[in-house]
């Protein structure tokens, strides 16, 4: 295992995605529901990974305090919904659309950061992952829009189900292939110990 700061930093941010695209419902008995891979632990990885992102991208170091902001909101979400709590009203729905503004800029600019750091390194992983960060943000962005799942029939909303999973298969699938390659790559391209301090 590579102890270079930015190599194991890949790795925390491909593990985050993980959480971020799957879901693993655990339910006993009549009992809660949990979600044993929820959004909040993306962030967890995510700010783990964003020091030593910094040390070669100093902007990176900007997404901490959101990246905390979005672990909390998460966090509370979490809990609601394993509880089965539900909040309307648009005291409710301002916050989240807020939010996934947010989260939006958070995943496009850590991937950005994320690709700038590794490009001296790197270079035919970089564009792929900015490709990345810009279509993540698209479907952000329309993950945001409104779905109208009560006008559509059982078959309809069947099939837009269906869609819907299928375009987070994709992006796991690519999102994984995309960051394993680049820490594959970085593996092999920098020192084993390649801690850049700050002032360098």
């Amino acid at each position: 295992m590579s102890r270079n700061p930015l190599v194991i930093a890949v790795g925390r941010v491909a593990w985050g995605y993980v959480f971020f695209y799957c879901a693993l419902p655990f339910g006993y008995m009549n009992y809660a529901t949990i979600d044993l891979m929820p959004d909040w632990a993306f962030y967890a990885f995510a700010l783990a990974a964003i020091p030593a992102i910094a040390r070669r991208e100093r902007s990176a170091a900007l997404l901490r305090p959101l990246g905390w902001l979005l672990l909390i909101t998460e966090f509370i979400a979490w809990v609601l919904e394993s509880y089965e709590v539900t909040l309307t009203g648009w005291y409710v729905y301002l916050p989240g659309a807020l939010c996934s503004v947010l989260a939006m800029y958070f995943h496009f600019q850590l991937l950005t950061n994320l690709a700038d750091a590794a490009a001296p390194f790197v270079t035919r992983r970089v564009r792929s992952i900015k490709a990345l960060a810009a279509v993540s943000a698209v479907l952000a962005t329309l993950s945001t829009l409104p779905l109208p799942v009560d006008r559509l029939d059982e078959y309809d909303a069947g099939g837009l189900v269906m869609v819907i999973v299928l375009v987070w298969a994709i992006m796991l699938t690519w999102t994984l292939f995309t960051l394993t390659g680049l820490h594959g790559e970085l593996r092999r391209a920098m020192p084993e110990d390649d801690i850049k301090e700050d002032g360098e």
